[in-house]
């Protein structure tokens, strides 16, 4: 199997069902960590078989009237992942504090800045009062761009924001998950002719998917992090620990793996909130984007 992914503690359980439980299946397994690439549009040419990605992906490609769009059928995440790391420390930090002042996004796809401004909205700040500084592409230019001196605050997922907090270039202020609450952040996606053409292979998948689930539900942050650790080499050990166990504290990961249709609803209320940034207009459905019969089945076991 090929399956690609970001390489971000955020994405463990993605990592670990293709470094661990699908090769324990005897499944030989081709782990790629995504850079630049487009995943749907290598899910729809099958250079891939799964990916991470995000159940706004599936809209977004509808919104550009592409009908063979790939569907989301795991949530690896129910909550947002990012970190709000500031200049300076702020133990009283308040979300109307960034009025007047600029954030870098993690602009590497559209979502994340799509629910920096749903977390403003949702936190009653005035965007228009933030600067959201453009012209970067991805989350190591957003940290390279902080840390150089550009905004007073950056966006990014872990273990990159607590590398810069390590550095004592940053101090973390604020997590995006509480602000925004339980949405369907990012999940596994194949494609329309896998689900109809090998579910048997979808179906292997899904059963390692849900054995890794588990597996780090029933562990600690130590353990976990030294299942992944290989594939963090630059990262010191304690901050890719700290990093896990910041992401279980925040219930990043439960060991269910269907994609609520609630968690849908939301991710719809984030992307259709800034249109002018998404392109997206419209209500999608569940099934147009997401099918859970999979999951639902693990589920049950």
């Amino acid at each position: 199997m090929r399956v690609l992914s970001l390489r971000s503690a955020f994405y463990t359980p993605v990592i670990l069902t293709a470094s661990r439980f699908l090769p324990e299946a005897g499944v030989d397994v081709d782990l790629i960590f995504r850079t630049d690439e487009n995943p749907s549009a290598m899910l729809r040419a099958d250079e891939l078989d799964f990916a991470q990605l995000a159940p706004s992906a599936a809209m977004s490609d509808q919104a550009n009237g592409i009908t063979d769009t790939p569907i989301h059928i795991a949530s690896v995440n129910e909550r947002d992942g990012f970190l709000l790391i500031g200049r300076n420390p702020e133990p009283d930090f308040s979300w109307s504090d960034v009025e007047g002042r600029s954030i870098v996004p993690a602009s590497f796809a559209v979502q994340p800045e799509a629910c920096l401004r749903y977390a403003l909205h949702l936190q009653g700040v005035d965007a228009t009062k933030v600067n959201l500084v453009g012209g970067l592409k991805g989350m190591a230019a957003a940290a390279e761009a902080f840390t150089q001196g550009t905004g007073d605050y950056v966006q990014l997922q872990d273990p990159m924001a607590r590398n810069i907090v390590a550095a004592g270039k940053g101090h973390l202020v604020a997590a995006f998950g509480p602000a925004i609450g339980p949405i369907a952040f990012s999940s596994v996606v194949t494609s329309q002719r896998m689900l109809k053409q090998e579910p048997e292979k979808v179906q292997t998948f899904m059963s390692a998917y849900s054995k890794a689930r588990h597996w780090i539900d029933q562990n600690d942050a130590d353990a976990i992090t030294a299942a992944v650790g290989e594939f963090f080499e630059s990262v010191d050990p304690q901050v890719l620990r700290d990093a896990i166990a910041g992401y279980k504290a925040l219930d990043t990961w439960s060991t269910k793996t269907v994609i609520t249709r609630e968690a849908f609803e939301a991710a719809l209320d984030m992307m259709t909130h800034s249109p002018d940034l998404t392109g997206v207009r419209t209500r999608y459905t569940y099934d147009s984007c997401c099918n859970d019969s999979f999951a639902l089945a693990v589920d049950a076991t």
